[in-house]
């Protein structure tokens, strides 16, 4: 039996996932590589807070000055990218 997930459903912009916004833009913290996957360190991030968490985690790729409304609208649970 899998663990029960460390964030609710009702704590989720989508049952059962956590979505992340990426800007995979920014080597080597979050790339694309020459299969068009998604690489780096926060990639790397993203995948261990999932496996934390018990949840699957959906990377978004979106632009980062989109990245803060589309959390503060509900579109997204979290940023994962660069940010400095």
């Amino acid at each position: 039996m899998l663990p029960a997930p460390a964030i609710s459903d009702d704590n989720l912009i989508t049952p059962g996932k956590l979505q992340l916004s990426i800007n995979p833009t920014n080597p080597p913290q979050q790339f694309v590589d020459k299969d068009g996957q998604l690489q780096g360190l926060n990639v790397e991030l993203a995948d261990e807070l999932g496996k934390r968490l018990c949840l699957p985690v959906e990377l978004i790729r979106m632009d980062f000055p989109a990245m803060v409304p589309a959390m503060t609208a509900g579109r997204i649970d979290g940023i994962d990218t660069a940010c400095f």
